[in-house]
């Protein structure tokens, strides 16, 4: 059974939401709630699989949390409850496993959990915006592409994408049908391994697959 160990400052309501998860993960996932006041001081006395950081605007622990257990073999999700950009953009440079917001609904939560307990990464969907509006902000963009991945039609159309163009707009600027433009953005969705559009552009950017103008 796979463990998952909450560091927060809230265990009260954490531990609601501990006894909820529990019932609807079963034996998928046992999870424990502690609070950073009695957090041990050495990541080596922590037993996870996963650990999920709650974070606020100024945690003055986070950076000991990540530095101690970046070299484990742990999967991090931090948990923002507010949105700070900087924050966000200091965290996804980090490139853990998980960034949680808000109240997520409880079947996105165990949605999220199993994705990354699958190797994958996980990024609420708001908080994908916003790094995707950042990123573009921040970086010129170049093509440093690896090879192999996309077809050379399938970069031209993530292009598009990272640029906030819709599958008609596509279309009308590539010469090609819509039809063709939705098979195109299925197929970059599965190569990439990414569950939404939002997802491949940010992910184009940040590697800076795609120029941006």
């Amino acid at each position: 059974m796979k463990k998952l160990v909450i560091v927060t400052e809230y265990g009260l309501m954490w531990e609601g939401i501990r006894l909820t998860l529990a019932e609807a993960l079963g034996n998928e996932i046992h999870i424990q709630v502690i609070t950073k006041q009695n957090a041990p001081l050495s990541a080596g006395t922590i037993d996870a699989d996963l650990l999920l950081l709650d974070v606020g605007a100024n945690d003055d622990q986070l950076s000991y949390w990540l530095k101690n257990f970046e070299s484990k073999d742990i999967k991090i999700i931090v948990w923002l409850v507010e949105i700070h950009k900087q924050l966000l953009l200091k965290l996804f440079r980090q490139k853990l496993n998980g960034y949680f917001f808000g109240e997520m609904e409880m079947n996105d939560l165990l949605t999220a959990l199993r994705t990354i307990l699958k190797g994958k990464q996980y990024i609420h969907p708001e908080l994908s915006a916003i790094l995707l509006e950042e990123y573009i902000y921040l970086t010129k963009g170049g093509k440093d592409r690896p090879i192999g991945i996309l077809t050379k039609q399938e970069w031209k159309v993530l292009e598009e994408i990272s640029r906030g163009k819709s599958n008609q707009d596509i279309a009308k600027d590539l010469y090609i049908s819509s039809y063709t433009v939705n098979n195109h953005v299925s197929s970059i969705l599965k190569k990439l391994h990414v569950s939404d559009r939002t997802k491949a552009a940010l992910l184009a950017v940040q590697n800076k697959w795609v120029e941006l103008h």
